[in-house]
């Protein structure tokens, strides 16, 4: 044997070794992830063919990693024999914890991570694994208790002895299983439900997967599009006029979003009910949609989807930013007809850029966890101090602060609630907990189910605390003057995700319940409607029972409320599950959804489609609608841009080409705004405004980037100019302190002594003692002539 063959013998030898490590290292951490989602969740009948076929599809992973590595790996081997080891033996190591982490996440969510990670940004994930205590001692014990064990896996599998044929074939073989991957892996449309598909995935080789495809992804379809091929002429059917009374006036619309709010929990027959009684009683006393559909799966589309009525996008419509094509949503619509809008939630208004969506139909006031004062109490703060907000009754009754008394102008109030969010620990969670226990005990259900019930008894406590907050908001606004003239439109974002869920369809499933003092009678209505038929449906409303002036050419995707009686599926609605893509679609009465076919029946029962020509005809039918909703986002073809628009997005692209010759792409939005601070302290101005824009196009709720640029107006004595952007300032964060600093040495600056002295004093009520606000005062009494008493 010559030197170099013997070389890479040796190589090859150190190379099979380490990876045999693999092999133990799997199993272990399957083991681990299938203990785990045993631990959290009770596993659906049937369990221990796909959990076997996990056990597999781990041995499947290990191969591939081993075909995947071998080039590098044995060329770096045979080069450094002694650094090749660490790196391959570090390389697993971070195999391994990458697969703790992936299994950690799977059995809380019962959902494997795939591409839709890359729908966040990293302080959104950040944010998400901090409300589920990701930071916690026992996660990172997990995760470096993995990369200590397969370190020491590979030291222990470095001292055995093969033989040069066992290295040959252990590695040929690697290749061999490599390559016949996609015939090897579970099938989803061989499962029963997604529970047991998930279990029978390898979880890191799920990701490897759908990263590698949302990455590749290039592809093109051979449908061509010219125009706006969404616009069309309105039908201006009225479909809810007939059954509500006409008020004297354009009467309020309230939509109340609640997070997490399946149908599988609400309604008559709900599978996990009995525990929103106050909702259930709403869906008998109301107009009820029990077929009724979100179309994404997270929160992330609600509101393009049940505002507007908009295409699906990849990544999410609202996180298009600069390339948001024009459009208009019932927030544009009403207030330019002169309704009053606001936007309430106890959370971060920036999460999801919701904000950045609602400020771009001109949303009038947004109402976060940045606008409650400090009489009020924020919800469950984990051991490492993140909390989502305040919770529902809190935020149920700041919203009626703010409104304050009733006027004669309507309003569009727009609600999402947060109490139903992982880690479901509502304000007084132990009290909930004994309710729920008392309601469990006097219901007749199987022994399963029961088992269910308890496994989640948290979720089920939180409902009831939802439920109540809800109730507790309805008789609120029943003594209100304006209650006789409000259209309430209650409905989820989409299906709590932990909870089983018993078919693909559910995710989507939610009620959709319209409750007025207004109604003539209350209906239940069988036909699928989703969350695109909600705008369209009360527009015709209003232009045809109030004659407000609304556009006859419209970009709806959706075609109004289905008032059938009977069932029926007669809609095509993009099922967008994560940010990722659309992966399922509905049409008619066919389902795609992961790859397979159905057939809707009554009450969205989906049964595999077995013909195979409809099943074509429905992925053709598929393909072209969602390849015109594509066309219609990527080249910004939802409606023709009026001249506002042409205006705003002229200066929009201005202002990004003046941030892009700055070069500061790559600092984070704190360094941005530490930059804009220096700037601005050393009277660059322009440069402290491009920053400025640049990071309030995307993040309009970055109080101090606005309080600065304001301020950098007010320095340079352009007055007129500071104004419009401090007072937007205090109407988006009114309790914001540095913002009521910025406005009052505006008003003294530019010599407004009476109204510095207004909004000192007014601070001083919010913030008493604070010693900037009562150093404010002399000065602002200097300039009225007088002196502090």
């Amino acid at each position: 044997m010559t030197g170099k063959d013997s070389r890479f013998e040796r190589a090859l030898s150190d190379y099979t070794r380490i990876s045999i490590a693999l092999v133990p290292l799997g199993l272990l951490l399957q083991l681990f992830e299938v203990v785990r989602v045993r631990s959290m969740h009770p596993l659906p009948p049937g369990s221990a063919s796909p959990i076997a076929q996990g056990f597999a599809a781990t041995l499947i992973f290990a191969a591939g990693c081993v075909a995947v590595f071998a080039i590098p790996a044995i060329a770096l081997l045979r080069w450094r024999p002694r650094a090749g080891r660490i790196v391959y033996r570090l390389v697993i190591s971070v195999i391994a914890i990458a697969s703790a982490l992936l299994s950690a996440y799977f059995a809380t969510a019962l959902i494997p991570l795939g591409d839709d990670l890359f729908g966040y940004s990293i302080s959104e994930s950040i944010e998400a694994a901090k409300s589920s205590g990701g930071f916690g001692l026992l996660p990172i014990g997990l995760l470096v208790g993995a990369g200590v064990v397969a370190w020491l896996l590979t030291a222990w599998t470095l001292r055995l002895r093969t033989s040069v044929r066992f290295d040959r074939i252990t590695v040929g073989g690697a290749f061999l299983i490599a390559a016949g991957v996609p015939i090897l892996l579970p099938d989803a449309e061989t499962f029963a439900s997604d529970e047991h598909y998930f279990l029978a995935l390898s979880k890191p080789l799920f990701f490897v997967e759908s990263t590698v495809s949302y990455f590749t992804d290039r592809s093109s379809t051979d449908f061509k599009f010219a125009g706006y091929p969404l616009l069309h002429v309105s039908t201006r059917e009225d479909v809810l006029g007939p059954f509500l009374n006409r008020a004297p006036s354009p009467p309020n619309i309230v939509v109340l979003i609640v997070e997490g709010l399946g149908s599988d929990f609400v309604g008559n027959g709900a599978q996990y009910g009995g525990f929103t009684p106050y909702l259930d009683s709403l869906t008998t006393r109301s107009l009820y949609w029990e077929n009724f559909l979100s179309d994404q799966g997270r929160t992330f589309g609600v509101f393009p989807s049940l505002l507007a009525s908009l295409p699906p996008a990849r990544g999410g419509f609202m996180s298009l930013g600069a390339n948001t094509p024009m459009h208009e949503s019932l927030v544009s619509l009403l207030g330019k007809d002169g309704y009053e809008t606001n936007f309430f939630t106890g959370t971060h208004a920036h999460f999801d850029m919701i904000d950045t969506f609602l400020d771009r139909q001109g949303i009038g006031r947004i109402v976060d966890q940045a606008a409650f004062p400090p009489s009020y109490k924020e919800g469950f703060t984990n051991s490492g101090g993140f909390t989502w907000g305040y919770p529902d009754d809190a935020l149920f009754r700041r919203s009626l602060e703010v409104i304050g008394p009733a006027t004669q102008n309507p309003r569009l109030d727009i609600y999402l609630t947060i109490s139903s969010h992982e880690p479901f620990q509502a304000p007084g969670i132990e009290q909930l907990r004994t309710r729920f226990d008392q309601r469990l005990s006097g219901m007749r259900i199987d022994d399963r189910k029961r088992e269910v019930y308890k496994s989640y008894r948290d979720v089920f406590s939180t409902f009831i605390y939802v439920d109540d907050a809800i109730r507790g908001f309805f008789d609120a606004y029943s003594r209100r003057a304006d209650f006789a003239r409000t259209i309430f439109v209650i409905t989820g974002d989409h299906r709590i995700i932990p909870v089983p869920e018993e078919s693909r369809i559910s995710r989507y499933h939610v009620p959709l319940v319209i409750y007025s003092p207004l109604l003539k009678q209350a209906r239940i209505f069988p036909a699928v409607s989703s969350h695109l038929d909600v705008t369209p449906s009360l527009v015709e409303l209003l232009r045809n029972q109030y004659g407000l002036t609304l556009p006859d050419t419209v970009a709806w995707i959706g075609t109004g409320l289905d008032t059938s009686t009977k069932f029926r599926s007669a809609k095509s609605i993009p099922l967008m599950r994560t940010k990722s893509e659309v992966r399922d679609f509905m049409s008619g009465d066919g389902m795609l959804a992961r790859g397979s076919a159905y057939e809707v029946d009554p009450g969205l029962v989906l049964r595999r489609e077995k013909d195979k020509s409809r099943r074509e005809v429905l992925k053709a039918r598929a393909d072209s609608i969602l390849a015109m909703y594509a066309y219609t986002v990527r080249q910004r073809k939802i409606l023709p841009p009026s001249a506002k628009a042409i205006a705003e997005a002229a200066q929009l692209a201005a202002d990004e080409a003046a941030f892009q010759k700055l070069n500061l792409g790559k600092l984070t939005t704190e360094q941005l705004f530490a930059e804009a601070q220096r700037a601005g302290f050393a009277r660059q101005f322009e440069r402290s405004r491009v920053i400025a824009r640049h990071v309030l196009a995307y993040d309009p709720r970055y109080h101090d980037m606005r309080a600065l640029l304001g301020r950098t107006y007010g320095w340079e004595r352009r007055f007129d100019d500071a104004r419009p952007i401090l007072e937007s300032l205090a109407r988006r964060a009114p309790f914001y302190r540095e913002g009521r600093l910025a406005i009052i040495d505006l008003e003294i600056w530019s010599g407004h002594g009476a109204a510095a002295l207004a909004r000192t004093d007014s601070a001083l009520r919010d913030f008493p003692g604070d010693t900037a606000f009562i150093h404010a005062r002399p000065r602002a009494l200097e300039l009225l002539g007088a002196t502090q008493k």
